[in-house]
Parts: C-alpha cells; sequence; structure tokens
C-alpha cells in the first residue's frame, strides 16, 4: 500500500500514524515502513497509543478515536510466507465474524493448517455458538480453535517479555 502512495506522491514525504507501543507488539509492517523511508512521528518520538487517544479526549475530538486496526500480516505466524491467498481467508473470516454481531476479532494462521479465531471477553460465548464448519469451509481446514483474546499471544519468541 505504502509502495503505491509513493509511487503516486514522489518526492513528497510520507507520514504514518505508527505509535511507540506499536514497537512493542509483532507487526511485519513497521519492516515495509522502514525500507520505504515512511516517517512515523509518533514512534520516532516515543508517544504512546494512550497518550494519543488521552489527547482527543482532552481536546473533545473522541470521533478520531477507532478501534485497533492492525494489518492483516500480523495474524501470520512469524514463521510462515505471507500469501494473498492466506489474507483473503483471514480478511473473509472476520467479516463473517463481524456480520455475526462479533466486532472485535482476529483470525490467527498458527501453522501451514491451525487457526485459531480470537475475540474478547465480551463476545467470546457468541463466538461460540457459531458453527465451527462455517470457519473450517472458509479456512479450509479442520483444524480450527476458538480461544479469548491476548494481546501477544502470537508474538515471535524475541519479543516476549518476561514478567
Amino acid at each position: 500500500m505504502f509502495s503505491k502512495i509513493k509511487e503516486n506522491f514522489s518526492g513528497f514525504k510520507i507520514l504514518d500514524g505508527t505509535n511507540f507501543s506499536d514497537t512493542c507488539e509483532y507487526r511485519p509492517g513497521l519492516k515495509a515502513l522502514e525500507e520505504l523511508n515512511v516517517i512515523s512521528p509518533f514512534k520516532d518520538n516515543q508517544i504512546e497509543k494512550k497518550d494519543i487517544v488521552n489527547f482527543l479526549n482532552k481536546e473533545k475530538k473522541t470521533n478520531l478515536i477507532s478501534l485497533s486496526a492492525t494489518c492483516l500480516a500480523t495474524r501470520i505466524n512469524f514463521n510462515i510466507d505471507i500469501e494473498k491467498s492466506i489474507l483473503k481467508k483471514i480478511e473473509l473470516c472476520e467479516s463473517f465474524l463481524e456480520s455475526q454481531g462479533i466486532f472485535f476479532s482476529r483470525v490467527r494462521l498458527i501453522d501451514k493448517n491451525s487457526w485459531c479465531l480470537e475475540t474478547t471477553e465480551d463476545y467470546y460465548n457468541k463466538l461460540l455458538n457459531i458453527n465451527k464448519k462455517s470457519f473450517e469451509k472458509i479456512l479450509k481446514t479442520d483444524s480450527v480453535l476458538f480461544a479469548k483474546y491476548k494481546k501477544g499471544r502470537f508474538d515471535p519468541p524475541y519479543l516476549v517479555q518476561s514478567s
């Protein structure tokens, strides 16, 4: 996406909204931003997401606050090649979940044929009531697990911080 933006706006500096909090998570897109020389002022100035949200609340700009929407590549385990067909399955499955009233979900490819569907505590029981066969059909597998969302669960081992 940023390659296309750079192509259409050559000669301009490109900035994005990556914040410092994003550097503590598995975000494969950060490498692409770096390679394309995209400037991330929040990240570069160590401004975290909570600081941005607090500022927007203070300035009564709450309409600018949105749910976290990470790149679909973050749903693919770090040791698996990213392919368009995989991204399409993730997108279809997450759209299906939204159509079922589950507005926060992550569909993750754990290994070649195993998937994990995560959602928050609020939507977990709703997820359990959806027929697993629906997901197996979209993902073309019979290995689908359901889990409550936990930030960083599938981050690469080098990002896991001891508590």
